[in-house]
Protein backbone atom coordinates (compact mmCIF):
# COMPACT_ATOMS: atom_id res chain seq x y z
CA UNK A 1 0.00 0.00 0.00
CA UNK A 2 3.04 2.31 0.07
CA UNK A 3 3.31 2.55 -3.70
CA UNK A 4 3.83 6.06 -5.07
CA UNK A 5 1.99 5.29 -8.33
CA UNK A 6 -0.68 7.76 -9.39
CA UNK A 7 -3.33 5.03 -9.41
CA UNK A 8 -3.70 2.10 -7.01
CA UNK A 9 -6.13 -0.56 -8.23
CA UNK A 10 -7.29 -2.80 -5.37
CA UNK A 11 -9.42 -5.63 -6.72
CA UNK A 12 -10.44 -9.05 -5.52
CA UNK A 13 -13.15 -10.93 -3.72
CA UNK A 14 -15.37 -10.20 -0.78
CA UNK A 15 -13.82 -10.08 2.68
CA UNK A 16 -10.38 -9.22 1.30
CA UNK A 17 -10.06 -5.95 3.29
CA UNK A 18 -9.67 -3.68 0.25
CA UNK A 19 -11.68 -0.88 1.87
CA UNK A 20 -9.92 -1.43 5.21
CA UNK A 21 -6.53 -0.77 3.63
CA UNK A 22 -7.74 2.32 1.76
CA UNK A 23 -9.33 3.67 4.95
CA UNK A 24 -6.10 3.14 6.86
CA UNK A 25 -4.19 5.17 4.30
CA UNK A 26 -6.68 7.99 4.83
CA UNK A 27 -6.14 7.74 8.60
CA UNK A 28 -2.36 7.90 8.20
CA UNK A 29 -2.70 10.92 5.93
CA UNK A 30 -4.96 12.99 8.17
CA UNK A 31 -2.66 12.30 11.15
CA UNK A 32 0.34 13.48 9.14
CA UNK A 33 2.09 10.10 9.15
CA UNK A 34 4.03 8.68 6.21
CA UNK A 35 2.63 5.12 5.74
CA UNK A 36 5.97 3.97 4.35
CA UNK A 37 8.14 5.05 7.30
CA UNK A 38 5.45 5.41 10.01
CA UNK A 39 7.06 8.76 10.84
CA UNK A 40 5.61 12.26 10.99
CA UNK A 41 5.71 14.23 7.78
CA UNK A 42 5.17 17.89 6.98
CA UNK A 43 3.75 17.06 3.57
CA UNK A 44 0.24 18.56 3.28
CA UNK A 45 -2.72 16.19 3.10
CA UNK A 46 -6.25 16.63 1.81
CA UNK A 47 -8.24 13.42 1.47
CA UNK A 48 -11.32 12.90 -0.67
CA UNK A 49 -13.82 10.03 -0.36
CA UNK A 50 -15.51 9.69 -3.72
CA UNK A 51 -18.26 7.48 -5.03
CA UNK A 52 -21.37 7.79 -7.20
CA UNK A 53 -23.65 9.25 -4.49
CA UNK A 54 -23.38 10.79 -1.02
CA UNK A 55 -25.64 8.04 0.32
CA UNK A 56 -23.15 5.40 -0.80
CA UNK A 57 -20.20 7.35 0.61
CA UNK A 58 -22.03 7.54 3.94
CA UNK A 59 -22.77 3.82 3.98
CA UNK A 60 -19.34 2.81 2.70
CA UNK A 61 -16.13 4.85 3.02
CA UNK A 62 -17.39 7.20 5.72
CA UNK A 63 -18.62 4.29 7.87
CA UNK A 64 -15.31 2.45 7.31
CA UNK A 65 -13.22 5.40 8.53
CA UNK A 66 -15.53 5.97 11.51
CA UNK A 67 -15.03 2.31 12.47
CA UNK A 68 -11.25 2.64 12.13
CA UNK A 69 -11.21 5.72 14.34
CA UNK A 70 -13.08 3.79 17.03
CA UNK A 71 -10.96 0.65 16.56
CA UNK A 72 -7.71 2.51 17.07
CA UNK A 73 -9.17 4.85 19.75
CA UNK A 74 -8.51 8.03 17.79
CA UNK A 75 -11.69 9.89 18.80
CA UNK A 76 -9.65 12.49 20.71
CA UNK A 77 -7.46 13.23 17.67
CA UNK A 78 -9.86 13.11 14.72
CA UNK A 79 -13.14 15.00 14.65
CA UNK A 80 -16.01 13.31 12.80
CA UNK A 81 -18.35 15.53 10.79
CA UNK A 82 -21.83 14.22 10.13
CA UNK A 83 -23.15 16.93 7.83
CA UNK A 84 -21.33 17.11 5.53
CA UNK A 85 -19.55 13.77 5.87
CA UNK A 86 -16.00 14.73 6.74
CA UNK A 87 -13.08 14.32 9.15
CA UNK A 88 -10.71 16.90 10.65
CA UNK A 89 -7.52 16.58 12.67
CA UNK A 90 -6.90 19.71 14.82
CA UNK A 91 -3.22 18.90 15.48
CA UNK A 92 -2.32 18.75 11.77
CA UNK A 93 -5.04 20.91 10.24
CA UNK A 94 -5.65 18.18 7.65
CA UNK A 95 -9.07 16.96 6.60
CA UNK A 96 -11.00 14.38 4.59
CA UNK A 97 -14.07 15.41 2.61
CA UNK A 98 -16.78 13.59 0.64
CA UNK A 99 -17.29 14.14 -3.08
CA UNK A 100 -20.14 12.40 -4.89
CA UNK A 101 -20.14 12.35 -8.68
CA UNK A 102 -23.94 12.31 -9.11
CA UNK A 103 -26.77 14.06 -7.35
CA UNK A 104 -28.47 11.01 -5.85
CA UNK A 105 -29.23 7.31 -6.29
CA UNK A 106 -32.19 8.19 -8.51
CA UNK A 107 -30.35 10.20 -11.15
CA UNK A 108 -27.18 9.85 -13.19
CA UNK A 109 -26.85 13.61 -13.66
CA UNK A 110 -23.27 14.60 -13.03
CA UNK A 111 -22.31 17.03 -10.28
CA UNK A 112 -18.55 16.50 -10.57
CA UNK A 113 -16.64 19.76 -10.35
CA UNK A 114 -13.08 20.63 -9.42
CA UNK A 115 -11.67 19.64 -6.04
CA UNK A 116 -9.20 22.06 -4.51
CA UNK A 117 -5.72 20.55 -4.05
CA UNK A 118 -6.51 16.90 -3.18
CA UNK A 119 -3.55 14.70 -2.24
CA UNK A 120 -5.39 11.36 -1.89
CA UNK A 121 -8.66 10.37 -3.54
CA UNK A 122 -10.33 7.10 -2.57
CA UNK A 123 -12.90 5.78 -5.04
CA UNK A 124 -14.88 2.80 -3.76
CA UNK A 125 -16.93 0.45 -5.97
CA UNK A 126 -15.31 1.99 -9.04
CA UNK A 127 -17.51 0.19 -11.64
CA UNK A 128 -20.57 2.03 -10.26
CA UNK A 129 -19.03 5.31 -11.45
CA UNK A 130 -19.42 6.39 -15.05
CA UNK A 131 -16.17 6.83 -16.97
CA UNK A 132 -16.84 10.50 -17.71
CA UNK A 133 -17.32 11.18 -14.00
CA UNK A 134 -14.10 9.33 -13.13
CA UNK A 135 -12.21 11.20 -15.84
CA UNK A 136 -13.31 14.54 -14.43
CA UNK A 137 -12.41 13.40 -10.93
CA UNK A 138 -8.92 12.26 -11.96
CA UNK A 139 -8.35 15.58 -13.71
CA UNK A 140 -9.20 17.56 -10.55
CA UNK A 141 -5.53 18.16 -9.76
CA UNK A 142 -4.56 21.25 -11.72
CA UNK A 143 -2.05 23.00 -9.46
CA UNK A 144 1.55 22.91 -10.71
CA UNK A 145 3.63 20.55 -8.59
CA UNK A 146 0.60 18.97 -6.97
CA UNK A 147 0.96 15.28 -6.17
CA UNK A 148 -2.28 13.30 -5.86
CA UNK A 149 -2.81 9.56 -5.65
CA UNK A 150 -6.11 7.87 -6.54
CA UNK A 151 -6.96 4.59 -4.79
CA UNK A 152 -9.69 2.56 -6.53
CA UNK A 153 -11.39 -0.43 -4.90
CA UNK A 154 -13.62 -2.80 -6.82
CA UNK A 155 -14.91 -6.33 -7.18
CA UNK A 156 -14.61 -8.27 -10.42
CA UNK A 157 -18.19 -9.09 -11.48
CA UNK A 158 -18.02 -6.70 -14.43
CA UNK A 159 -18.33 -7.34 -18.15
CA UNK A 160 -15.20 -7.40 -20.29
CA UNK A 161 -16.49 -4.33 -22.14
CA UNK A 162 -16.85 -2.27 -18.95
CA UNK A 163 -14.72 0.87 -19.03
CA UNK A 164 -12.80 -0.15 -15.87
CA UNK A 165 -11.47 -3.28 -17.54
CA UNK A 166 -10.69 -1.47 -20.78
CA UNK A 167 -9.07 1.53 -19.09
CA UNK A 168 -6.92 -0.25 -16.50
CA UNK A 169 -6.69 -3.95 -17.35
CA UNK A 170 -6.55 -4.36 -21.14
CA UNK A 171 -2.84 -3.92 -20.52
CA UNK A 172 -0.99 -2.94 -17.36
CA UNK A 173 -0.27 0.76 -17.06
CA UNK A 174 3.08 2.11 -15.92
CA UNK A 175 1.39 4.72 -13.70
CA UNK A 176 -0.68 2.13 -11.83
CA UNK A 177 -0.04 -0.22 -8.90
CA UNK A 178 -2.15 -3.40 -8.99
CA UNK A 179 -3.08 -5.49 -5.95
CA UNK A 180 -5.32 -8.54 -6.01
CA UNK A 181 -6.50 -9.92 -2.66
CA UNK A 182 -9.04 -12.45 -1.36
CA UNK A 183 -10.49 -13.49 1.98
CA UNK A 184 -7.56 -15.92 2.29
CA UNK A 185 -5.24 -12.91 2.67
CA UNK A 186 -7.46 -11.58 5.46
CA UNK A 187 -8.63 -14.81 7.07
CA UNK A 188 -7.16 -13.97 10.48
CA UNK A 189 -9.60 -11.03 10.75
CA UNK A 190 -12.74 -12.88 9.60
CA UNK A 191 -15.16 -14.72 11.84
CA UNK A 192 -15.67 -18.44 11.37
CA UNK A 193 -19.23 -17.98 10.07
CA UNK A 194 -18.11 -15.76 7.18
CA UNK A 195 -15.34 -18.17 6.20
CA UNK A 196 -17.79 -21.09 6.31
CA UNK A 197 -20.18 -19.24 3.97
CA UNK A 198 -17.38 -18.63 1.46
CA UNK A 199 -16.34 -22.28 1.60
CA UNK A 200 -19.95 -23.47 1.24
CA UNK A 201 -20.39 -21.28 -1.84
CA UNK A 202 -17.42 -23.08 -3.38
CA UNK A 203 -19.43 -26.31 -3.17
CA UNK A 204 -22.87 -25.14 -4.29
CA UNK A 205 -21.85 -22.55 -6.93
CA UNK A 206 -18.18 -22.81 -7.99
CA UNK A 207 -18.61 -20.18 -10.72
CA UNK A 208 -20.00 -17.60 -8.32
CA UNK A 209 -17.30 -18.53 -5.77
CA UNK A 210 -14.61 -17.91 -8.39
CA UNK A 211 -15.90 -14.41 -9.14
CA UNK A 212 -17.28 -13.05 -5.87
CA UNK A 213 -14.93 -14.77 -3.41
CA UNK A 214 -11.70 -15.37 -5.31
CA UNK A 215 -12.02 -12.21 -7.38
CA UNK A 216 -11.76 -13.76 -10.83
CA UNK A 217 -13.21 -11.84 -13.75
CA UNK A 218 -16.81 -12.67 -14.50
CA UNK A 219 -20.21 -11.21 -15.23
CA UNK A 220 -22.65 -10.24 -12.51
CA UNK A 221 -25.03 -13.12 -11.89
CA UNK A 222 -28.59 -12.18 -12.80
CA UNK A 223 -30.83 -13.63 -10.11
CA UNK A 224 -34.29 -12.68 -11.39
CA UNK A 225 -34.04 -11.54 -15.05
CA UNK A 226 -36.79 -9.52 -16.68
CA UNK A 227 -36.34 -11.34 -20.00
CA UNK A 228 -36.35 -14.98 -18.96
CA UNK A 229 -36.97 -16.22 -22.52
CA UNK A 230 -34.32 -14.11 -24.23
CA UNK A 231 -31.52 -16.31 -25.58
CA UNK A 232 -28.55 -14.50 -27.20
CA UNK A 233 -27.64 -17.64 -29.17
CA UNK A 234 -31.11 -17.70 -30.72
CA UNK A 235 -32.12 -14.04 -30.88
CA UNK A 236 -28.89 -12.08 -31.32
CA UNK A 237 -28.53 -11.86 -35.11
CA UNK A 238 -27.59 -9.48 -37.86
CA UNK A 239 -30.45 -7.21 -38.94
CA UNK A 240 -30.59 -4.91 -41.94
CA UNK A 241 -32.57 -1.80 -42.72
CA UNK A 242 -35.28 -2.71 -45.22
CA UNK A 243 -36.19 0.63 -46.85
CA UNK A 244 -39.53 -0.54 -48.20
CA UNK A 245 -40.85 -1.71 -44.82
CA UNK A 246 -42.42 0.37 -42.05
CA UNK A 247 -39.84 1.60 -39.55
CA UNK A 248 -41.12 1.44 -35.99
CA UNK A 249 -39.40 4.02 -33.77
CA UNK A 250 -39.96 3.43 -30.04
CA UNK A 251 -38.77 5.99 -27.52
CA UNK A 252 -38.06 6.35 -23.83
CA UNK A 253 -38.14 9.94 -22.60
CA UNK A 254 -35.62 9.78 -19.75
CA UNK A 255 -33.66 13.01 -19.79
CA UNK A 256 -30.25 11.32 -19.59
CA UNK A 257 -30.08 9.54 -21.91
CA UNK A 258 -32.94 10.00 -24.32
CA UNK A 259 -33.05 6.46 -25.77
CA UNK A 260 -34.76 4.89 -28.76
CA UNK A 261 -34.60 1.83 -31.00
CA UNK A 262 -35.74 1.19 -34.55
CA UNK A 263 -37.55 -1.97 -35.65
CA UNK A 264 -39.16 -3.72 -38.58
CA UNK A 265 -42.28 -5.78 -37.81
CA UNK A 266 -44.22 -7.88 -40.31
CA UNK A 267 -46.07 -11.14 -40.68
CA UNK A 268 -46.05 -13.56 -43.60
CA UNK A 269 -46.40 -17.27 -44.39
CA UNK A 270 -43.19 -17.93 -42.44
CA UNK A 271 -44.58 -16.37 -39.28
CA UNK A 272 -44.19 -13.23 -37.19
CA UNK A 273 -41.00 -11.17 -37.65
CA UNK A 274 -39.60 -8.49 -35.33
CA UNK A 275 -36.13 -7.14 -36.09
CA UNK A 276 -34.44 -4.52 -33.88
CA UNK A 277 -31.91 -3.13 -36.36
CA UNK A 278 -30.65 0.15 -34.84
CA UNK A 279 -30.58 2.23 -31.65
CA UNK A 280 -29.48 5.65 -30.45
CA UNK A 281 -28.82 7.28 -27.08
CA UNK A 282 -28.86 11.07 -26.79
CA UNK A 283 -27.18 12.48 -23.67
CA UNK A 284 -28.96 15.27 -21.76
CA UNK A 285 -32.33 14.42 -23.29
CA UNK A 286 -32.27 16.89 -26.17
CA UNK A 287 -35.20 16.39 -28.54
CA UNK A 288 -33.74 18.69 -31.22
CA UNK A 289 -30.51 16.67 -31.16
CA UNK A 290 -32.49 13.42 -31.36
CA UNK A 291 -34.41 14.78 -34.35
CA UNK A 292 -31.17 15.90 -36.00
CA UNK A 293 -29.65 12.43 -35.67
CA UNK A 294 -32.79 10.72 -36.95
CA UNK A 295 -33.02 13.05 -39.94
CA UNK A 296 -29.31 12.65 -40.72
CA UNK A 297 -29.58 8.87 -40.93
CA UNK A 298 -33.18 8.25 -41.98
CA UNK A 299 -34.43 11.54 -43.40
CA UNK A 300 -35.23 9.97 -46.79
CA UNK A 301 -37.42 7.34 -45.09
CA UNK A 302 -39.42 9.45 -42.63
CA UNK A 303 -42.60 8.80 -44.62
CA UNK A 304 -42.24 5.13 -43.55
CA UNK A 305 -41.95 5.92 -39.82
CA UNK A 306 -44.43 4.75 -37.19
CA UNK A 307 -43.65 6.26 -33.77
CA UNK A 308 -44.58 4.81 -30.39
CA UNK A 309 -43.09 4.80 -26.89
CA UNK A 310 -43.25 6.34 -23.45
CA UNK A 311 -46.71 7.71 -22.63
CA UNK A 312 -45.09 10.40 -20.47
CA UNK A 313 -44.07 12.09 -23.71
CA UNK A 314 -47.69 13.18 -24.20
CA UNK A 315 -47.39 15.69 -21.34
CA UNK A 316 -46.46 19.30 -21.98
CA UNK A 317 -42.69 19.73 -22.23
CA UNK A 318 -40.46 22.48 -20.87
CA UNK A 319 -38.10 21.75 -23.79
CA UNK A 320 -40.56 23.34 -26.19
CA UNK A 321 -40.91 27.16 -26.41
CA UNK A 322 -44.65 26.70 -27.00
CA UNK A 323 -44.92 24.17 -24.14
CA UNK A 324 -46.10 21.46 -26.54
CA UNK A 325 -45.69 17.77 -25.70
CA UNK A 326 -42.49 15.88 -26.48
CA UNK A 327 -44.27 13.88 -29.16
CA UNK A 328 -45.76 16.93 -30.89
CA UNK A 329 -42.38 18.63 -30.76
CA UNK A 330 -40.67 15.56 -32.26
CA UNK A 331 -43.28 15.25 -35.02
CA UNK A 332 -42.81 18.92 -35.87
CA UNK A 333 -38.99 18.64 -35.89
CA UNK A 334 -39.17 15.58 -38.14
CA UNK A 335 -41.89 17.04 -40.34
CA UNK A 336 -44.16 14.00 -40.12
CA UNK A 337 -47.89 13.56 -39.54
CA UNK A 338 -49.76 12.76 -36.33
CA UNK A 339 -51.23 9.79 -38.23
CA UNK A 340 -47.76 8.21 -37.85
CA UNK A 341 -47.97 8.35 -34.06
CA UNK A 342 -49.39 5.64 -31.76
CA UNK A 343 -49.07 6.13 -28.00
CA UNK A 344 -50.76 4.00 -25.34
CA UNK A 345 -50.56 4.22 -21.53
CA UNK A 346 -47.38 2.53 -20.31
CA UNK A 347 -47.93 -1.12 -19.36
CA UNK A 348 -47.37 -2.34 -15.81
CA UNK A 349 -44.01 -4.03 -15.39
CA UNK A 350 -45.52 -7.39 -14.50
CA UNK A 351 -47.82 -7.46 -17.54
CA UNK A 352 -45.09 -6.14 -19.80
CA UNK A 353 -42.68 -8.82 -18.61
CA UNK A 354 -45.22 -11.51 -19.46
CA UNK A 355 -45.82 -10.06 -22.95
CA UNK A 356 -42.11 -9.68 -23.74
CA UNK A 357 -41.31 -13.22 -22.69
CA UNK A 358 -44.28 -14.57 -24.68
CA UNK A 359 -42.84 -12.81 -27.73
CA UNK A 360 -39.38 -14.33 -27.26
CA UNK A 361 -40.82 -17.77 -26.62
CA UNK A 362 -43.31 -17.98 -29.51
CA UNK A 363 -42.41 -15.51 -32.27
CA UNK A 364 -40.99 -17.36 -35.27
CA UNK A 365 -38.36 -14.72 -36.02
CA UNK A 366 -37.35 -12.17 -33.40
CA UNK A 367 -33.90 -10.64 -33.78
CA UNK A 368 -31.88 -8.20 -31.69
CA UNK A 369 -29.43 -6.72 -34.18
CA UNK A 370 -25.70 -6.41 -33.64
CA UNK A 371 -26.03 -2.60 -33.59
CA UNK A 372 -28.40 -2.74 -30.62
CA UNK A 373 -25.78 -3.22 -27.92
CA UNK A 374 -27.69 -1.38 -25.17
CA UNK A 375 -30.96 -3.19 -25.80
CA UNK A 376 -29.13 -6.52 -25.88
CA UNK A 377 -27.39 -5.71 -22.59
CA UNK A 378 -30.69 -4.73 -20.98
CA UNK A 379 -32.31 -7.98 -22.05
CA UNK A 380 -29.46 -9.94 -20.43
CA UNK A 381 -28.93 -7.96 -17.24
CA UNK A 382 -32.06 -6.07 -16.10
CA UNK A 383 -33.69 -7.69 -13.07
CA UNK A 384 -37.04 -7.49 -11.35
CA UNK A 385 -37.92 -7.56 -7.66
CA UNK A 386 -40.22 -10.18 -6.06
CA UNK A 387 -43.24 -8.16 -7.24
CA UNK A 388 -41.91 -8.28 -10.83
CA UNK A 389 -41.16 -4.57 -10.86
CA UNK A 390 -38.02 -3.57 -12.76
CA UNK A 391 -35.17 -2.66 -10.40
CA UNK A 392 -34.09 0.91 -11.17
CA UNK A 393 -32.90 2.28 -7.82
CA UNK A 394 -29.39 3.22 -8.97
CA UNK A 395 -28.99 4.68 -12.45
CA UNK A 396 -25.18 4.53 -12.16
CA UNK A 397 -25.49 0.76 -12.64
CA UNK A 398 -26.04 -0.05 -16.30
CA UNK A 399 -28.33 -2.95 -15.39
CA UNK A 400 -30.62 -0.56 -13.49
CA UNK A 401 -31.09 2.03 -16.23
CA UNK A 402 -33.21 -0.12 -18.55
CA UNK A 403 -33.83 2.77 -20.97
CA UNK A 404 -33.64 0.63 -24.10
CA UNK A 405 -35.56 -2.19 -22.45
CA UNK A 406 -38.29 0.35 -21.72
CA UNK A 407 -38.62 1.39 -25.34
CA UNK A 408 -38.77 -2.33 -26.27
CA UNK A 409 -41.57 -2.82 -23.72
CA UNK A 410 -43.50 0.08 -25.21
CA UNK A 411 -43.13 -1.43 -28.68
CA UNK A 412 -44.41 -4.79 -27.44
CA UNK A 413 -47.42 -2.92 -26.04
CA UNK A 414 -48.21 -1.45 -29.47
CA UNK A 415 -51.21 -2.52 -31.56
CA UNK A 416 -49.34 -4.65 -34.12
CA UNK A 417 -47.59 -6.81 -31.52
CA UNK A 418 -50.63 -7.12 -29.25
CA UNK A 419 -52.84 -8.21 -32.17
CA UNK A 420 -50.30 -10.90 -33.10
CA UNK A 421 -50.15 -12.05 -29.47
CA UNK A 422 -53.96 -12.37 -29.37
CA UNK A 423 -54.02 -14.47 -32.53
CA UNK A 424 -51.13 -16.63 -31.31
CA UNK A 425 -52.79 -17.32 -27.97
CA UNK A 426 -56.05 -18.28 -29.66
CA UNK A 427 -54.23 -20.82 -31.86
CA UNK A 428 -52.41 -22.47 -28.93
Amino acid sequence: MCSKSRFQMLKGGRGSSKSHHAGLKMIFGILGIDPETWKKTTKPFRGVMSRDTHENIRDGQYAEIVDLIKLYELEDRIQVGKSPFSFYCPETGFNIIAKATTASRKTAKSKTKGIKDPTLIWVDELPDMEYDHFRKLSMSVRKIGADCQIICCHNTDIDENHWVRKHFYSEERTDTFYLHSTYLDNIANLNAGAVAEYEYLKVIDPELYSVEVLGGWGKKKVIRPFATQYDPKKHRKECQLQPNRTIYLSLDFNLDPFAFNLYHIWEDVEGFHLHAFDEMSIDSGSLPEAANQIRAKYGHLLHNFHITGDYNGTARSMQSPSNESNYKMLLRLLGISERQLEVKPNPRHKNSRSDCNFLFAYAEDIRIGLNCVNLERDLRTVEVDPDEKIIKSNRNKSEQQADHLDDFRYLVNSRIVQEWKGRKQNRR
